[in-house]
């Protein structure tokens, strides 16, 4: 069964809350690629 017959919702519904999920591990290798660090305290 998938989501949208679990939830009774219909996938385009809920689709653009699952934008994140998509996004965060692009940006993830984007920012490892462009080498941006968070600075160290020293």
């Amino acid at each position: 069964m998938t989501q949208a017959t679990i939830l009774s919702v219909p996938t385009l519904v809920y689709a653009p809350f699952c934008l994140f999920n998509i996004i965060s591990p692009l940006m993830s290798i984007l920012i490892a690629v462009i080498g941006w660090k968070i600075a160290r305290n020293t």
